[in-house]
């Protein structure tokens, strides 16, 4: 895949967040709002709560995954993302915010797991 697109065209210049979601835009007309909305529906669908072990296919920047540890109590998060440069960036990221003893975050397609 090609290299990370801007976060900032989505998120807005000066924002900490590179939410990459379409988003739940019931009651906001923000995108950084809405994207952290879906994940919270997203967790709330799944009835997410402390201690809980979860595979985020897809993740992105690493966003969900923070907030699935910080707003639910997550315990781990393992999260799939098949762009490379996106991975990358989602790890550093991770880093930085100190949850890489909690998340992991593999480079590569959902198809690519053996039965």
């Amino acid at each position: 895949m090609g290299e990370l697109v801007d976060p900032a065209l989505l998120n807005g210049r000066g924002t900490s967040t590179e939410w990459m979601n379409l988003g739940w835009w019931a009651g906001t007309f923000e995108y950084t709002e809405a994207a952290a909305a879906l994940a919270r529906q997203v967790g709330y669908a799944a009835r997410l709560t402390t201690g809980d072990q979860i595979l985020d296919v897809g993740c992105g920047a690493g966003d969900s995954t923070a907030l699935w540890i910080r707003e639910f109590g997550a315990a781990q998060v393992v999260g799939i993302e098949p762009d490379a440069p996106v991975a990358a960036r989602a790890r550093r990221r991770i880093a930085t915010w100190r949850l890489d003893d909690r998340i992991t975050i593999d480079a590569r397609s959902a198809e690519s797991f053996d039965d």
